[in-house]
């Protein structure tokens, strides 16, 4: 966890950023995720992806290589929104570009 750290927010918290800080510190604080391998609002861009998209959170490990890749794409939405099927066949398609499994 960060501790000691002063957040500055120049736009309201919406419920979206709530859902994802909270994600953030369970990734860092309970499954122990080193905060420097955790990416929060990737531009798709980053892939070659030519988007103005952005993935919520990416964690990141390095591979035999010691290169840096993709292992998880989190999406974030507010607690009031309905996921269904459909909501995710975006980030299916952004992982197959990226090479998340």
């Amino acid at each position: 966890m960060v501790e000691n750290a002063i957040w500055i927010l120049s736009e309201k918290i919406t419920p979206e950023e709530t859902v994802r800080q909270s994600v953030i510190l369970y990734l860092t604080d309970t499954l122990h995720v080193p905060m420097q391998e955790i990416i929060s609002e990737q531009h798709l861009s980053h892939y070659g992806i030519t988007s103005k998209k952005r993935e919520d959170i990416v964690i990141y490990a390095l591979d035999a290589d010691q290169q840096s890749v993709p292992i998880a794409v989190i999406e974030c939405k507010a607690p009031n929104v309905y996921l269904d099927m459909k909501a995710k066949e975006p980030w299916e398609n952004c992982g197959r570009k990226t090479g998340e499994r």
